[in-house]
This record gives structure tokens, sequence and C-alpha cells, in this order.
């Protein structure tokens, strides 16, 4: 099974280098992946809806979602496995951009970006803000892999924990609340 995933990992990233990089999408998604940077698109987001009274739950729930993503991410999942970036894995790999982290597994641009598209879909009440979350953080995740960052499987763990962050947020959330009543 690790080899079988070791091997899409390995086969993907040349895969994207070859078939679907042009300089228009170059351009897109080094810009894309960027606005992700220490949680710039993210938290700007979560404190966007902090400020209106209609979205204030969405944005307690994101919060604590991106608090949930890091605390998982960054301060035990990283550190504990140490994965090498696909520059330092791959022969003849060129990523577009280089990040200062060598770990990459897993992708914390993409935990970030579904920990809060789950917070959305948790809490919005409109189809077309539930689809535009999903949308932007399934991007995001794209994005690492296409910038040649993270592998496959780094992408898919960011978003699981990102999920599992935005639901374990909401169910906070809900909780705190019914407490309150």
């Amino acid at each position: 099974m690790l080899e079988r995933m070791k091997k899409i990992d390995h086969g993907s990233l040349p895969w994207i280098q070859d078939k679907l990089q042009t300089d228009r999408m170059d351009r897109f998604f080094k810009a894309y992946t960027a606005t992700g940077d220490s949680g710039k698109l993210m938290i700007g987001t979560t404190a966007a809806f902090l400020l209106f009274k209609k979205t204030r739950v969405a944005g307690l729930t994101a919060g604590l979602a991106l608090a949930n993503e890091a605390i998982l991410t960054n301060l035990i999942i990283k550190p504990l496995f140490k994965r090498d970036r696909p520059w330092i894995t791959l022969e003849d790999f060129d990523p577009l951009i280089f990040e200062d982290d060598p770990n990459s597994f897993p992708s914390g641009h993409t935990g970030a970006a579904f920990s809060v598209a789950m917070a959305c879909m948790r809490t919005f009440s409109r189809r077309w803000g539930k689809f535009i979350s999903m949308v932007m953080a399934t991007l995001m995740g794209f994005s690492r892999m296409y910038v040649g960052v993270h592998f496959l499987s780094d992408v898919t763990a960011g978003a699981i924990i990102g999920l599992i962050s935005g639901i374990s947020a909401d169910k906070m959330v809900k909780m705190i609340a019914a407490r309150r009543k």
C-alpha cells in the first residue's frame, strides 16, 4: 500500500509539470498559493466573517477550526513525520517555488483552506457560499501540487485534517452556544 502511494506521489508531480503547466497557469497558481502563506487568505476571511452579525458564527467556527488545524499540522504531525519536500526527494524535479519549512507532510495551506471551508459548510445556509468555499479549498490543495511543494498524499492528509478540524470546531461552537442558553 505504501509503495503504491509513493508511486502515485512521485508520478503525479512530474505529470502535472509535463501536462498542465503553462505560463498563464504558473502565474495564477503561484499567486493563489501565496495567499495561503502565513494563513493570509484564511485568517483574513475569518476576520471578515467576524465583522458581520450574519456571518459571525462562521467566523468563530473558522477561527477555532484554523487553530485546531494549525496545532495538529504544525505542532504535532509535521515534526513527527519530517517528510522531505518533493524537490529533495524527486530527481530532476524543479518546483515553481520553494518553502523554508523542509517538512512536506501534511500540507498546512490545504489544511487551513479546508478547515475554513468546512466551517462554511457547517454554518452557511446558502449553497453558493458552501460551494465557493469548497472550490477555493480544492484550488489551494491543487495549487500546492502545481507549484511543486507537496505530494498528493500531503494535500490529501491536509484536506482530511482541515475537514476534521472544521467539524470539531462546529461541534465546539454549538456546545458553547447550548451551554449559554
